[in-house]
Order: C-alpha cells, then sequence, then structure tokens
C-alpha cells in the first residue's frame, strides 16, 4: 500500500513565488472577503450597464471580492474590475476599455489584447528600452567620435544614415531632444514616486496615480510618433546570427530591420536559405538541379559500398545479368573478390554517369538529403538572388550604407526586415 505523503509530487517554485505566495495567504487569514462566482460577477456588472462601482455598495457588505474561478470580461464595455482583490483563476480584458487592474491579484494569465491597459503595458517595456538608450546618448556610446564605440553602435549609426537619407527620418533639433529627455526624467521621477506610495495609498488614489503616469507615457509616446530623431531611437532587439543585429526604430513601431557588415549579412542570409532548403519537397526540383549540388565523393562512396553488399548477398543475380548482357562464360559459383570489384566498378559508372538512374538508385537505398550540399546550394541562390530573402519587402527591401569613424570606413546591409 502506498502512502499518500509517499505518492505525491514535489513542486518547485522560486524564491520570490514563494515569498509572494505566503505574503498573500497571509494577507488572506488576516483579510475578509466577499466570494463571488464568475457568473455572479458578470449578472452583477450587465446589470448596472457595466458600471463596477456596483461592488464597493452594501451589496457586498463593504468588502474586498474574491473571484472564485475563470474570468472572462472580453468583448464587454467595462472600465474598471471595480473592488476585486483576488481572482482564483484567469482573467480575459481583451477588447475591453481596462487601463488598470490597480490592486487586483490574478492567479493565472491574464489577457489584455486590444485593450488600454495592453497599450500602457507596451509603452512601459517600451520605455526600459528608452531609458537604457538615453544613458547611452548621455554617455555618448554611439558616438562616431567615440574611439570605443562597439559594432551595435556601428550598426545603428548606419541604419539612422539611411533612414534620414531615405527621408524615413528626421534628425531632432536641440530644443526637440531636450523636450524629450524633461519627459523622460518626469517619467523617472513617477516611476520613484509610485514605488514609494503603491502599497501606502488607498485604491482610488492608487488608480489616480496611475493615470498621471499613462498620460506622462502617452505624452511621450506622441513625442516618438512625430518623426524627429537621433541614433538613440534606434533600439537594439537582440543578435539574427553573428554579429547581424536587430533593431526596432522608436516612432516606426511596425518596423525592424537587421544590419551587419557584409560577410555577417551574407552568412545569416546563406543560413537561413539552407534551412528553407531543407523544408522543401525535392519532388518540386529536376533531377538535373538537384544533381548539381550532390556531394560526388560521398555519393560514389555510398553506391560502390552499397552495391558490394548487395552483389555479396546475392552473387548468383548480378553475375547472371552481366552474363545475359555481354554473353560472357558463366562464371564460378562463387565470384572472386576481383570479379565482385570489376563488376562494381561498372555498375557504379553506369550510375555516376546517368543523372536519373543515380537519383533514383539514391531515392531507392536511401535519403537523398543526406548527399546534397545544401550550403553550397544556398550559396548559389545567395550569390544569384540577393538577400531578398531575408526582408519582408523581398528584393526591395535591402540597401547598402557606410559609416566612418575618424580612423576607419565600415561596409554594412540594412535589410528590412517585416
Amino acid at each position: 500500500m502506498v502512502r499518500n505523503n509517499e505518492s505525491r509530487m514535489k513542486l518547485i517554485i522560486t524564491e520570490k513565488q514563494y515569498n509572494d505566495l505566503r505574503n498573500y495567504l497571509t494577507e488572506s487569514e488576516e483579510k475578509e472577503y466577499y466570494r463571488i462566482s464568475p457568473d455572479e460577477y458578470l449578472k452583477w456588472i450587465k446589470k448596472t450597464n457595466y458600471d463596477a462601482s456596483i461592488f464597493e455598495s452594501k451589496k457586498f457588505n463593504g468588502l474586498p471580492l474574491y473571484v472564485t474561478g475563470d474570468l472572462d470580461l472580453s468583448e464587454l464595455p467595462i472600465e474598471s474590475l471595480g473592488n476585486v482583490d483576488y481572482i482564483d483563476g484567469n482573467l480575459d480584458i481583451s477588447d475591453t476599455l481596462v487601463k488598470s487592474l490597480g490592486k487586483t491579484k490574478v492567479k493565472g494569465y491574464t489577457r489584455t489584447s486590444n485593450s488600454p491597459l495592453e497599450k500602457i503595458n507596451e509603452l512601459k517595456n517600451q520605455f526600459k528600452m528608452i531609458a537604457e538608450n538615453n544613458q547611452k546618448r548621455i554617455d555618448g556610446k554611439w558616438s562616431l567620435l567615440n574611439e570605443n564605440i562597439d559594432e551595435e553602435g556601428l550598426a545603428a549609426n548606419a541604419l539612422f544614415k539611411y533612414l534620414v537619407r531615405d527621408e524615413i527620418l528626421n534628425g531632432i533639433d536641440e530644443d526637440e531632444l531636450n523636450e524629450y529627455n524633461e519627459k523622460i526624467k518626469e517619467y523617472s521621477e513617477f516611476l520613484e514616486k509610485f514605488e514609494s506610495l503603491k502599497d501606502r495609498i488607498s485604491d482610488d488614489k492608487l488608480e489616480k496615480l496611475e493615470d498621471q503616469g499613462n498620460e506622462i507615457l502617452f505624452q511621450l509616446s506622441e513625442l516618438n510618433d512625430r518623426n524627429k530623431a537621433d541614433v538613440y531611437f534606434i533600439i537594439p532587439k537582440g543578435l539574427y546570427g553573428e554579429r547581424v543585429y536587430q533593431f526596432k526604430v522608436l516612432g516606426l513601431s511596425e518596423r525592424e530591420y537587421l544590419v551587419g557588415l557584409n560577410e555577417f549579412i551574407n552568412k545569416a542570409a546563406i543560413e537561413y536559405e539552407e534551412e528553407v532548403l531543407k523544408g522543401i519537397d525535392f519532388e518540386n526540383f529536376t533531377n538535373s538541379s538537384i544533381n548539381v549540388y550532390l556531394k560526388e565523393d560521398e555519393v560514389e562512396e555510398f553506391i560502390r559500398d552499397n552495391l558490394k553488399d548487395k552483389i555479396k548477398l546475392n552473387p548468383k543475380k548480378y553475375f547472371e545479368e552481366l552474363q545475359s548482357e555481354f554473353d560472357a562464360i558463366k562464371p564460378p559459383t562463387e565470384p572472386t573478390d576481383d570479379m565482385i570489384d570489376e563488376k562494381v566498378d561498372e555498375l557504379t559508372e553506369k550510375l555516376l554517369n546517368n543523372d536519373d538512374a543515380k537519383i533514383r538508385w539514391l531515392e531507392k537505398n536511401s535519403d537523398i538529403t543526406n548527399f546534397i550540399d545544401f550550403n553550397q546550394w544556398a550559396k548559389a541562390v545567395v550569390s544569384y538572388d540577393g538577400y531578398g530573402m531575408l526582408s519582408s519587402e523581398g528584393d526591395s527591401g535591402w540597401f547598402d550604407e557606410t559609416v566612418e569613424t575618424p580612423t576607419r570606413r565600415y561596409n554594412f546591409h540594412i535589410i528590412q526586415y517585416n
């Protein structure tokens, strides 16, 4: 008989998760709740024309709500959850007017698509990148006069030069940049204030404080969208392959770019095309086109070894065919090694000199993709077609740009990734 404690599975959680859970359970023991099912919540919110202030009324004893399961508010014209402290499940506020969860805790996941909260969360995440790049601006990290500028900074300058030259962006003047920096400073100061007050003020005051911060974020977003920029409006998103930098541009939120020195963009394109070729159904190619990229030495070695094994396994079959074809004298019952080698040579030569027969034979006896030099094939495609396969715009989506420091000139490829 298995004891209960022996059959339990261990659940491993992080220290933060443990502390959050402990704090919540401690708080729950001290706090009274009004427990309400998701269906009851929806009934009341619809009855009051989606006014969540109903949950602060005496009907609910003035207690914070504990929603006992998944709460789906999607596509409802609701602006606030009201006095909800905890949701014991998932929350869906997609396509609503909700812009803050306040102090509401959600046990599971929260869907926010097409809601003000989704936009606000995007702006908050964006501000982290803005703040990081603003520090680079202060430090002059991407200045072309900085003798320690890194390759990422050079790539960002190449992209910025292209965007201005092509009139996709305009340069920002000193007054506009000062205005922008003041707004960054204002939101940074707000964050400090918010962190110091969020656990010490009422829900109403917290909501008003969040509204103030959101307004600053929207103002900052408007400054991003006015099409005025310097190189620090270009936000790194990581690497796409070796030394190929992926960027997004503030104000051009739907666009991303890949930037790299020529040799590394070329390498990334070849690697991409190689993966594409490996996923293609080879029935769509002619045997002659496949034959160009076969690894001939490996093909010949495989054919020879495979034929030798087949002949040794059934010599009578192969030597009877040989006698019939060439009207030769009947060989001994057991062919010698020399006779087998001669037979292998002749059959191998026939296969190697007939592309269709060779490929049919490889397909029958092995996986033909094992013998295709995908790297050479990809190199040929990139050499002929360029880098359009990496761009959302095809052949019109890649460009060359140069940047110069006081000591050196760099040649970059730029690709509009999406």
